[in-house]
Parts: C-alpha cells; structure tokens; sequence
C-alpha cells in the first residue's frame, strides 16, 4: 500500500470505528471533511485509520508555528503534496498545482487549529475552495474554523464536531474488551459513561490508571470517577486550560455550579454583563462547552467534574458550598427546581434539597436516577418516596422485578398525597404482571406479552390483531419468536408509540434479531449498537440485545452467552437468567461444545426456573433443550424424555420446540448443526461400547455410559489418541507416529517411547482387555488404527465422506446444494486447536478449513442461482467465518446482500472486505477506482 507518512504521523492504533470511517468516506466522495474536537477526542487516529484502509496515496501535514505565513504552509503543503504524487508538476505555485490533472490523493490537515486567525487561514479556504476532482482533504482542529463554510463553493465540505466523536456505550465495551483486554461489567460501563461523557482520552486515562488491576479495584476506580484523579486533571489542565485566558478559565470555574449555563444566568451568578462573550468563545475554542443553539450551554462532564474539584481548592470548601447555595437560589427563581436541588444537595443543604424534591415530584421519575444517586446519602435515598418510587422503576427497568415490588411497596407507605401512591401502584400492577401466577387478563399490552409466554403463543399473535400501533406488532413479533417462527412479518415501527420508548426500543431489538436470525443481516453487529443505545434508558432490553448480539454462534458467543447469564442471576434478574441460560445452551449445541455430563444439570435447572417463572412456553423450549442435550450424551432415557417434553410443547402450544424434540428421530433435519460421530453399536457390542469422536473443535471422546476421563492420562498419550483418531479409521505407520510425537529424540528413544504409549492407550481404552486382544487398537504390520466400536466413525471421516461425495456430485445436480450443506453441517471448527502448530496436524486442518469454505461459496453461488439470496448471503457468511481471507466469499456475501435489498448490510460487508484487503496490502478495487462526481 502507496502511503507517504508525513512528521508526526501516528501508528494505526485503538479500536476501529466503522462507523465515523464509513461517514468519512461518504464525505470525501463529495468534497471535504472537517474533524472539529477539543484534544483527546481521537481525531488524529481516526484519520490514521481512514488513510490506512485507503488504496490512494496520503500526503500528512502537521500544521505548526512555522505554518502561520501562507508562504510557509503553501510551500509546505506543495512539497507534502508532491511527496505523494511525483507525478504533479515541479512548482511551489498551488494554484498551478492544483489545476493540474493527476491520480488521487488524499491531504491530511492535522492541528489546524494552529492556523486559525492567521493570513495561512486563508490559504486553507482557498484549497477547499480550488479542490480538484483527483484531491481528497481531511481536517483536524480543536477551533471551529475561522472559514466561511456556509460559501456556496464550500458546500461539499462536512464538519465531524465532539458529539460525533465521542465513544458511544458500545464502543466504550469493544475498546475494554477488544483493545484493553480488560473488560468491565454493564452497570460499571455505564457509570464510566456518565463520568467520561465518552471522551475517548478519558477513557484511556482511566485505562492508564488502571491497568493490570483486578476487575473488583477497576470497579472501585470507576465508582470513584469524580473528577479529583491526577492524571485527569493533569490532562485538562496541560491541554485545556493552559491557552485559555485568565478570565475565561476563572469564569468556566465559577461557573461549573450550573448543569446548564445562560449569559442571563450566569451575569447574575457573577453580577457581570460580559458572560455571553465568554460562553462564544468557549465553544468556539472548542473548550469542552457545547451550545444548544438556544443560547443555552453545557460542560463537559470530564471537564465540569475537574472544574468543581478546581472550584473547592481556589475557594475552600465552605465558601464553595456559599458558591453552590447562591447558584441554588438562583436556579429556584428561574424555577429550574431538579438542577436547584441537586446546587443544594452540593452546598449540604439537606433541608432545601428535601424541600425541592416535594415539588419536583414525578419529574425525578421521569428524569434518570443515575445523577441523583450519586449525589444523595443513603439515608436519604432510603427515605424520600419520590427518590424510591425513581428506585423502583429503575429496578424495574433492570428486570429485577422483586426488589423492586419491595422498594416501591416503601414508597407508596412513605407517600401522604393519593398522586404519588398512584404512581407507585400503577408500577407494581406493571411489575406483578411478570411474577407468578395466572393471566391478568388482557387490558394492558405488557399483559400480552405475559400471556405468550404461558400457553399457545401462536394464538395470542393471532388475537392481538385487534391491538392496533407498535403494541400490536411487538407482541405479535415476540409471540412469533415464541412460538419458534422468526421469519413471519418484520415488525416496522409506525410512529404512533413514543420514540425512543420501551415499546419502539423492543421492536428495533425484535426486527435486529429476526434480521441475523434470517440471514438478512451476516452480524450482531448491530445488536451491540442497539443494547449501547438502550443501557442508560432500557437496561434490561439493553441485556438481551447483548445475548441476542450472541446469535452469530461462535464458541466465544458460547462464553459470552453463559457470562450474560451469570450476571443475571447475580443480579436477580430471574427473566433475563432463564433467557440468558437458555441461549447458551442453544449455541452450545450449535457450536459442537456441549458438555453433555455438567449441561445436563444445567437443561435441567432451566426447565425448573422456567417452571417458577410459571412460563411454560419458556419451559417447552427448555425441555426441548434438555432432549438435545441428552441426545448429545445418548442417554439411555432419551426416548421416554423426548416423548414426555414433547406431549408437554403440544399442550403449550409451542410447534417450534416439539420440532426441535422430532429433530433427534431425524438428524438431517435438525436445525442445531452438531455432528453425531456414533452409529447404533452393532448386536453383538455391549451397549456400553458405543462411543462418540470429536476433533473439530476441540478433541472429545465419549462412551455411552458416560465421558471418558483423561485425569490420569499423560499429554504424549493423549496427543497419541487425537493423531490415530485424526486418520480414524485408517492406519498410520509406527515411524509416523514416532517422528510426530518425538520429532528430537533418536529413532530408538522414539520408538521405546511409542510402545510405552501405546501400551498405556491400550489400558486406558480397554481396561482389563486380555495383552493383545485390545478392541479399540489394530495393528496391521508396522501400522496401528483406532477403532471405533459399534461401527462408529470420528467426526473428521464423516466430514471428509461429505466432502467426497460433493465433489462427485457437482453443481448442476438437483439435490448439489443438499451436499454441500451436509459439508457445513459435518464441520465444527478447527481442526484439533489444542495441538496448535504440530506439524502433524497445520496441514490438515488449513486443507479442511478451505474446502469448508470452497465448500459454502458453492452453496452461495447455487443459491443466487435459484433465486435465493437470503440464504445464499447465510452460506457466504459461513464460508467468510471460516476463511475470512476468501476472496469469492466476501464478493458473495456483497452481491447476496445487495440483491435480497439489505443494502446497509453490503455496504458492511464491503467495508470489512477492503479491511481484510488492506490488511494483506492489497489495494482495493472499489476504494481505487472511486471518482467523486464533476462538479458544475
């Protein structure tokens, strides 16, 4: 890749944020991009990430002192310029160079906020002004530009202001997890949230202070985010405060008593006429203050918590409670009664913050209880009805329904006025709908929902049809997914439910996961995007949309699914836990990595926490669970099991979990793809001898009679078993094993070392066998095999026999797809990851992993051929997790999306693909020949 590094340019560091890429991209196309931010707001890195993905060369600039003469920074940007294109013209005329004709290139302007005010100003304007076809421009600054960008020739040009950059919630847990590697549990990511209001340097301060902790003191570090931390305030000072003039940082500093700032406001705060001067140049320094267009302003929260602890040390702490009390009265005059109350609570003034919540009343329901937490003493939590009342809704909104009921019940017994009981009664009535106990009817929508998930959800989709809006879709799409038919009507809201609301929220989340259920959307991308969106308002959808994210089905999802449950039931959240438990189970069987011994126990607790839940269309789908997961371990009760969970999903009206119950009489059928190596054992076998061989995946062997244990097994025998089993059931030369598994001793050694080991898997495997007479091991000559008793077959040879006949088949056959899909079917993962690098094994599992792949973008091709393009994207999407260096996969996958109209989805997947392109540093076809559209 062609790119020209300039001084001071970055590494490619940090999470890659596809979204701001694809809004930058989208910009360039048309003309130019302005990343306007205070510092620490990652705009450096994010246009090193874009410059980095891009095919075209990058000239990089670092605007500077030097710079403030327009002759320096023309000369300067000329030579950047021709540093990347030798092809333009030897001039140091700009205008003559950029009326010449060349290739593109993309100029990057970083820190030009250094320019502002000066003459070279003005030479910046000109070049977005004169910008050829052939010329992209991207520009950093902490300064709104002194630039007329409302000219008709600038109309092109996009500014990317702070509220854009800043890390979303979801970005926050990717950067923890991904980058940091040093996650942190959802109320916790939500706390660092409000305290960093998503400044990335933030966040990475809190990282630097941090790091190498274990997660109970990285808690505790987040709990105590109050602006006080060293590095912080070292941070905002350095960077911040020190350009600013004496008066204005005085006036940010007297100011910061108010959440939201008026020049009327704070003149009377600080008996002046000047404030509206010195709020415009804050934000147009950029200085951590945003306007709301109304002549109303804000701090940021990083800044305002390092400007009140700087307000206590200028002050002293009792004339900066006198500070906090005056800004109180004044709030109350202007009748701005919650922010009056929270000055009040800052000044410890208990009497008037009290007196200020009696007239608030509701309002503190409605506003979030996250700012009134931190502020309040428990005491005071615990005894003010309209602080509980906002407890238990948040409780509520948390999904744990029991304390809630409690904490509301206080409430209502602590209220004096019929208003607020009713309140606290209307939000138990909601909260009791979910407990135990028959059906409450049907006169609330939430009522509905419960009523699904008791008996015959088929039919409550049917009868809400007389539910009109957004209510009536949510609860046909919830019943539909119930009942285990994700691909009925996609639930679109119509506008007539309150945006943003719990109803239009659970109708976004219920459309995201049919759309990656159906193979509309490869990811759950998106569903991570939508649980970031919902945690602050809707934690509890915020939860599922993060277990529905799990749905892709890999084995991380596995983990991720079973750590949602975990925290569920740490977190009384019986609901989300029985959901949660269920999911990991479902993938668990998807992926290959059911423990049939432990999970057993596991089906068996769901089907009892769903039974207390008094859900039985919840328990009809654990019981199917529970048979899949027996016949996983072949138990020897499976045939009673499945036929008494099925009677039991008949009777709840659920046909979609008495599928999954038939499914285990008729294997090909069965939607969970896990690959049964065992056959029925032959007459003459004891039962006990029927065995079951995994290799992809993770190695596991199984008798019927129960997991074979490996406690007392030594690693070279171990890895002995895994090595015939991989060419099960051909043999494999005693040389070949010995050069394998002892490549450095001496053929003598060697060969001493394999007769032990085999004479040890012969004990292990057969114990009590008669010397020779082994029933698992066969020796042919100088070769040895491993036999399955009962005809069985690993699950590698049932793979390869796939394999086989697809390829005998062809792709013009009738039933070509069927094979095809049978290969997908037989693969688990890779081959034998416990051995890692073995020579004996990279080779086949590379050989294996491709033909997978070749595998499903034959499936995807024959797909599109029949005019299938939903499940000709499912297959190139498989083939992409498998191989994610696939070229025909990912044009697939493109072409696939695009046709079914999931065009956001393709311009996903394509946005990937040209990140896997620049990975291997390969230009990319489509970013390589883009042209933005000839201007009139």
């Amino acid at each position: 890749m062609d790119l020209m590094r300039g001084p001071g340019r970055p590494g490619r560091v940090g999470l890659i944020r596809r979204r701001l890429l694809d809004r930058m991209a989208a910009s360039l196309d048309g003309g130019a991009v302005v990343l306007c931010a205070p510092c620490g707001f990652g705009k450096t890195t994010l246009l090193d990430q874009y410059a980095s993905l891009m095919a075209q060369p990058v000239a990089w600039l670092v605007a500077g002192p030097r710079h403030v003469e327009p002759h320096g920074f023309t000369v300067d940007l000329v030579r950047r310029l021709r540093q990347a294109r030798p092809d333009l013209p030897d001039t140091s005329d700009l205008e003559e160079l950029l009326a010449a004709d060349s290739g593109p290139v993309l100029l990057v302007i970083d820190d030009a906020h250094c320019l502002g005010g000066t003459p070279a100003e003005a030479v910046l304007e000109r070049l977005l002004v004169m910008m050829p076809e052939w010329l992209q421009v991207a520009v950093a600054t902490r300064h709104t530009p002194g630039i007329n960008l409302t000219r008709h020739e600038l109309s092109g040009v996009e500014v990317i202001t702070s509220e854009q950059l800043r890390f979303r919630l979801w970005e926050t847990a990717q950067l923890l997890d991904e980058v940091y590697r040093e996650p942190l549990p959802p109320s916790d990511l939500a706390a660092l949230d409000r305290h960093t209001g998503g400044w990335p340097a933030g966040i990475h301060l809190y990282h630097l202070s941090t790091r190498g902790r274990a997660l109970p003191q990285r808690r505790a570090a987040v709990a105590a985010l109050d602006g006080r931390a060293s590095v912080t305030r070292s941070y905002l000072a350095r960077n911040i405060l020190a350009d600013l003039p004496g008066p204005l940082r005085d006036f940010l500093i007297r100011t910061s008593v108010f959440d939201t700032l008026t020049a009327a406001r704070c003149d009377r705060l600080l008996g002046g006429d000047s404030s509206w001067r010195h709020l415009a140049e804050l934000e147009r320094r950029q200085a951590f203050t945003t306007g709301d267009g109304c002549g109303g302003y804000r701090y940021h929260q990083a800044m305002r918590c390092h400007l009140l602890a700087s307000l206590v040390e200028d002050l002293g702490h009792e004339a900066a409670r006198a500070w906090h009390r005056r800004a109180a009265e004044l709030l109350r005059e202007d009748d701005a009664l919650a922010e009056a109350a929270r000055a009040y609570v800052r000044a410890d003034d208990w009497a008037m913050a009290r007196a200020m919540l009696e007239r608030i009343g509701v309002d503190i329901v409605v506003d979030e209880l996250e700012p009134w937490r931190e502020l309040f003493p428990d005491a005071l939590l615990a005894d003010d009805p309209w602080l509980l009342l906002a407890e238990g809704r948040h409780l509520l909104a948390q999904g744990r329904l029991r304390p809630a009921v409690r904490c509301l019940e206080r409430a209502a017994g602590l209220f004096s006025d019929e208003a607020g009981r009713a309140h606290c009664h209307r939000s138990i009535a909601t909260a009791r709908i979910w407990l135990p106990g028959p059906s409450r009817g049907f006169g609330e929508w939430s009522a509905w929902l419960r009523a699904a998930t008791q008996r015959h959800p088929g039919l409550i989709a049917a009868q809400a049809e007389r539910l009109g809006g957004d209510r009536g879709r949510l609860v046909r799409a919830v019943a539909g997914l119930l009942a285990g038919s994700p691909d009925g009507e996609r639930p679109v809201p119509d506008g007539d439910s309150e945006p943003g609301g719990p109803v239009a929220s659970a109708l976004r989340l219920c459309r995201s996961v049919r759309d990656v259920a159906t193979g509309r959307l490869p990811t759950g991308t998106v569903l991570a995007e939508l649980a970031g969106d919902l945690a602050p308002r809707l934690p509890w959808l915020a939860r599922m949309a993060r277990l529905a994210a799990t749905v892709t089905g890999t084995e991380p999802d596995v983990k991720a699914a079973r750590h949602i449950a975990e925290e569920c039931v740490r977190d009384d959240d019986d609901w989300g836990a029985a959901i949660a438990i269920g999911v990991g189970l479902w993938l668990a069987l998807r992926t290959g990595t059911v423990q049939p011994d432990t999970d057993r126990y596991v089906a068996e607790d769901l089907v009892a926490r769903c039974r207390r839940l008094d859900a039985a269309v919840l328990e009809a789908w654990a019981r199917a669970l529970e048979v899949r997961v027996l016949a996983a371990d072949d138990a020897d009760d499976l045939t009673e099991a499945a036929q008494s969970a099925a009677a039991f999903c008949r009777k709840a009206g659920v046909p979609g979990a008495v599928a999954l119950i038939e499914a285990v009489r008729r294997p090909e059928t069965v939607p969970v793809p896990v690959v049964r190596a065992a056959v029925a054992p032959a007459p003459a076998e004891p039962a006990r001898n029927a065995v079951s061989v995994w290799c992809l995946g993770g190695f596991r062997m199984e008798r019927a009679d129960g997991p074979l244990r490996w406690d007392a097994v030594k690693p070279r025998v171990r890895a002995l078993l895994r090595l015939l089993a991989l060419h099960s059931p051909g043999a494999v030369h005693r040389e070949v094993l010995a050069e394998a598994l002892w490549p450095a001793a001496s053929p003598r050694v060697a060969a001493h070392s394999l007769h032990v080991a085999l004479s040890s898997l012969r004990q292990f495997l057969d114990p009590g066998a008669p010397r020779g007479r082994c029933r698992w091991l066969e020796r042919e000559g100088e070769a040895y095999r491993l036999v399955l008793p009962g005809g069985g077959r690993t699950d590698v040879a049932v793979l390869r026999e796939a394999m086989r006949a697809a390829a005998a088949c062809g792709t013009d056959a009738p039933h070509a797809a069927g094979l095809q899909r049978a290969v997908l079917q037989a693969y688990g993962g890779d081959l034998l990851p416990e051995d890692g690098a073995a020579e004996w094994v990279v080779a086949e599992r590379d050989r294996l992993r491709r033909a997978t792949a070749e595998a499903a973008v034959t499936l995807a091709r024959i797909e599109l051929r029949n005019g299938s393009p939903a499940a000709a994207a499912s297959a190139a999407g498989r083939a992409v997790a498998v191989d994610r260096y696939h070229d025909a996969a990912w044009r697939l996958l493109v072409e696939a999306l695009d046709r079914q109209g999931a065009h956001a989805a393709a311009r996903d997947a394509q946005t990937r693909y040209q990140s896997v392109l620049a990975e291997l540093g390969i230009a990319s076809p489509v970013a390589a020949g883009r042209r933005r559209p000839v201007r009139a």
